[in-house]
């Protein structure tokens, strides 16, 4: 047996949102690229849509496009040289990493050694003040608390 969807107000504004906002615009602007493809292709084909295309047209789509082209053109060197210098990065930072990983490992050790050398005297003196402790208690039969 199917659960009953939820019938709340919030529930079905959000069904309309979601037909408005979302379906019908991604429709909508699938529609437009397919008819903007079909006009580039059709003349393409030798198909006469009735179109005039002259060079002047044909030179100012070039001059209309060549800003653009300058544009990629930059942001594809820019991603080139990002490219090459990512590569090198990574072939040099094995080497220096594993430098790293030896100089974290001699201070993790020197603060194990230093910290269990401060502590351990704490550690016996509170030990043995926790002993004497028990002790008198044991010895006076009454406790501390």
């Amino acid at each position: 047996m199917k659960p009953e969807p939820i019938k709340h107000a919030s529930y079905l504004r959000h069904r309309r949102q979601r037909i408005w906002q979302i379906r019908i615009p991604v429709v909508v602007g699938s529609m437009l690229i397919l008819a903007a493809a079909v006009i580039m292709i059709l003349p393409a084909a030798g198909i006469d849509t009735g179109v005039d295309v002259s060079h002047g047209e044909d030179a100012s789509l070039i001059w209309m496009i060549l800003p653009l082209l300058f544009l990629a053109v930059i942001v594809t060197l820019f991603l080139v040289g990002l490219i090459v210098l990512v590569a090198k990065i990574l072939k040099t930072l094995p080497q220096y990493s594993s430098i790293g990983q030896h100089y974290a490992a001699l201070i993790a050790e020197n603060v194990q050694f230093w910290s269990k050398r401060i502590a351990s005297p704490l550690i016996v003196i509170q030990s043995r003040l926790a002993s004497m402790n028990a002790f008198f208690t044991s010895l006076l039969g009454r406790s501390r608390r």
